[in-house]
């Protein structure tokens, strides 16, 4: 549980006014999408995300290029700013679906509440994180 990561999102502005009960509710319910870090996918994942037809009209060279990642095997790591990620997004063009989904796979919507940690926040945890120092 992130009580630093709790205490810099309570100090938003978007919860000015309002009262802890009400933050706490917010944070369980809005949402972020991030990018997981180490994020790792298999190669069935990779191969479900692209659309077919896309990977055909890729250059011999490119399509050699994503098989070379698909032949990592299990837990090939997708995270931002890794080879695997930059060549699988680099082989198709920033228009496709194919590159989009592949993408996506680097990324996870949850409630704010989740991405600091906390299964959800009540009114209690809003305070202490109020309250809350790393001293």
């Amino acid at each position: 549980m992130d009580y630093a990561g709790l205490k810099a999102e309570i100090a938003k502005p978007a919860y000015a006014g309002m009262t802890d009960a009400q933050i706490a509710a917010a944070i369980n319910t809005n949402t972020v999408t991030t990018q997981l870090a180490p994020l790792q996918v298999n190669g069935a994942q990779i191969y479900n995300a692209i659309v077919p037809a896309e990977f055909a009209a890729l250059t011999i060279a490119q399509q050699q290029l994503v098989r070379d990642v698909f032949g990592l095997g299990d837990g090939i790591d997708v995270s931002a700013n890794t080879n695997a990620r930059t060549v699988l997004a680099n082989a198709f063009g920033a228009a496709t679906v194919s590159r989009a989904n592949l993408l996506a796979l680097a990324t996870v919507t949850q409630t704010i509440a989740k991405s600091l940690g906390f299964v959800s926040v009540n009114d209690q945890e809003v305070l202490a994180a109020r309250k809350w120092s790393a001293s």
